[in-house]
C-alpha cells in the first residue's frame, strides 16, 4: 500500500460514496427485482435485523419501484438472500454475492459464535451434529423456525431446544454464516429456513484462504472509500488484524487520502483503489441531494469513525444505547437530523427533527423526499417537523 500525497476534500469523499451507493442516481430500470440486487450490491449489504428498514433502505437506491418488489426479489426471482452475515446480523444480500461473504467472513465470524457456543456450555461435538440434524431436516424444502426445531430435538434430544429458539439465532446463525442455510420465504407471520444448496443458484464452494476477504475488501473500498482497516473491521466484523492482512494484500494498488478543506485538517483519511482516484477527485453533489435514510443504513455503519458525515455533538441522537441506529435525514452526505414516521389508514406521517434551522429550500426538499418514500409504500405522504419520538423501521 502507498502512503503519498493524494488529498480530498470532505465534499468530494461524500459525493463519492453518495454515487457509488446508489444513492445519487438511483437504479431505474424494468426488471424491479435486479434493480434491487444491484442496490444492495451498491450498499455491500443491507442490514436487515428490522426488515421495514431494510425496504426503505433499498427503496432510497432505486426508482420507480414499489415495496413489493422487494418480497419478489426475495422469495420468487431469488435475487437477494437474508441471512445473518456482516457484524453476526441479518443482512439482505444480492444472491449472487453470497457466496463471497461467506468466504470472506466466516473464518472470523464462526470463530466469535463458536466461542460465545463453548462458553455457554455447547462443545464442537454437539455443534456438529447440530449442524447435521439442521441439514438433514431441511432435506426436503422450507420449515419454520418451529417445525426446524421440532425436526431436530427429535433427532437429537432435548439438549439441542435452547439452542434452536435462542433469540440471538443460535445454532441457525452459525449454519447460515457457515453458508449452509438462509432465511426462506414467510409463512404467515412466521419465517422459514432453507438450504442455500437447494434455495440459490449453483456457486462454487465458498474458500476461506483469504481471497474473499480481500475482494470484499476492495468492493467495500469502492463504496465506501477512503477508508481505514479500523472502518473495515466495524464494518464487517472481522479482526483489525485480518482487515490489515486483506488490505495489504493489495500492496500498492492501495493509496491513502488525506481528507480537508483548509479550514479542518483532522478528518479521517483512508485507502481507496488506485483506480478510484479520478473519480474521486471528480466527485460532487451537482444539486440538493436530501435523503430520508432509515433506521440501520448502511451509509451510517460503513466507517468507525463518522466525523466526516455526523457531527460529534448530535452523535447520541442517532447512535443509541443497545445498538440502535437511528433514521437520519441526509443531506449532500451529512447527517442533519432524525425523523420518524407513523402509518394511519393510507397516510404516511413523517416527522422530521432537524439539527439546526430550515428553510424553504430544504422544506421542499424533505417534501420530495417524503414523496419518494411515501410512493415506495404506495402510501400518502405527509411530512412535519417536531421531536421525531416514534421509531422509523
Amino acid at each position: 500500500m502507498t502512503d503519498g500525497e493524494h488529498r480530498a476534500t470532505p465534499d468530494q469523499v461524500l459525493a463519492f460514496r453518495l454515487r457509488r451507493q446508489g444513492l445519487v442516481e438511483p437504479r431505474e430500470r424494468e426488471a424491479g427485482p435486479s434493480d434491487l440486487a444491484s442496490a444492495a450490491r451498491a450498499a455491500c449489504g443491507i442490514q436487515a435485523q428490522v426488515l421495514r428498514a431494510a425496504e426503505v433502505g433499498l427503496g432510497v437506491r432505486t426508482h420507480g419501484i414499489g415495496v413489493e418488489a422487494v418480497g419478489r426479489a426475495l422469495w420468487s426471482e431469488r435475487r437477494l438472500v437474508k441471512t445473518w452475515t456482516l457484524r453476526g446480523t441479518l443482512h439482505l444480500v444480492a444472491a449472487e454475492d453470497h457466496p463471497l461473504f461467506v468466504g470472506a467472513l466466516r473464518p472470523d465470524l464462526l470463530r466469535d459464535v463458536e466461542a460465545w457456543m463453548g462458553r455457554e456450555g455447547l462443545g464442537q461435538g454437539r455443534l456438529q451434529r447440530l449442524d447435521e440434524a439442521v441439514g438433514q431436516a431441511l432435506e426436503e424444502g422450507p420449515l419454520t423456525r418451529r417445525e426446524l426445531a421440532g425436526a431436530v430435538i427429535g433427532r437429537l434430544g432435548s439438549w439441542a431446544e435452547p439452542w434452536m429458539v435462542h433469540s440471538w439465532g443460535g445454532a441457525l446463525k452459525h449454519a447460515a454464516i457457515a453458508g449452509r442455510i438462509c432465511f426462506g420465504p414467510p409463512r404467515g407471520q412466521e419465517v422459514t429456513f432453507v438450504r442455500t444448496d437447494r434455495w440459490l443458484p449453483p456457486a462454487p464452494e465458498p474458500t476461506d484462504d483469504g481471497s474473499a476477504l480481500g475482494r470484499l475488501a476492495l468492493r467495500y473500498l469502492a463504496s465506501f472509500g477512503p477508508a481505514s482497516e479500523q472502518d473495515f473491521a466495524y464494518w464487517s466484523g472481522v479482526r483489525v488484524g485480518t482487515a490489515r492482512r486483506a488490505f495489504a494484500a493489495w500492496g500498492e494498488e492501495l493509496v491513502w487520502v488525506s481528507v480537508g478543506d483548509g479550514l479542518r485538517e483532522d478528518l479521517p483519511g483512508g485507502w481507496i483503489h488506485r483506480d478510484d482516484l479520478e473519480d474521486l477527485a471528480a466527485a460532487s453533489v451537482d444539486e440538493e441531494r436530501v435523503h430520508l435514510l432509515p433506521s440501520f443504513d448502511a451509509y451510517l455503519l460503513g466507517h468507525k469513525e463518522k466525523a466526516l458525515f455526523l457531527d460529534g455533538r448530535h452523535r447520541t441522537r442517532v447512535c443509541r444505547p443497545a445498538g440502535w441506529v437511528a433514521p437520519v435525514v441526509l443531506r449532500n452526505g451529512r447527517v442533519i437530523g432524525t425523523w420518524a414516521h407513523k402509518t394511519t389508514g393510507r397516510t404516511l406521517k413523517v416527522t422530521v427533527a432537524l439539527f439546526g434551522r430550515s428553510n424553504r429550500k430544504l422544506r421542499g426538499c424533505l417534501e420530495d423526499a417524503g414523496a419518494r418514500l411515501g410512493a415506495f409504500l404506495d402510501l400518502d405522504p405527509a411530512v412535519g417537523y417536531g421531536p421525531a419520538t416514534t421509531a422509523a423501521r
